[in-house]
């Protein structure tokens, strides 16, 4: 399997109560349509870069805590947020991420 640079990055939000399942659904989901399109497609396959994202309370930023291809910066097209049993994330958690 020939590597080159992803084409989309998809970031996914760590917090508090996150439903972690969801985290690692998404992930795998995204990891399997980029393993599955180079496959059929080859070298040219589109490839989806996933990375998580946790807030850090310290200093109001929010910092990638895991990424399938930490080798090339980080460019986010889109990012989820999953949901929570506990519902939305808290004040602090959600003014972060703004």
């Amino acid at each position: 399997m020939e590597f080159h640079y992803p084409s989309m990055e998809i970031g996914i939000v760590l917090y508090p109560d996150v439903a972690f399942a969801t985290v690692h659904g998404l992930t795998d989901m995204f990891t399997v349509a980029t393993t599955l399109a180079n496959e059929r497609m080859g070298a040219n396959a589109p490839i989806l870069r996933v990375s998580h994202w946790r807030p850090n309370d310290s200093n109001d930023a929010v910092e990638c805590v895991s990424d399938t291809h930490p080798q090339f910066e980080s460019r986010p097209v889109a990012v989820i947020v999953p949901g929570s049993w506990k519902g939305v994330p808290s004040a602090k958690v959600i003014q972060c991420l703004v």
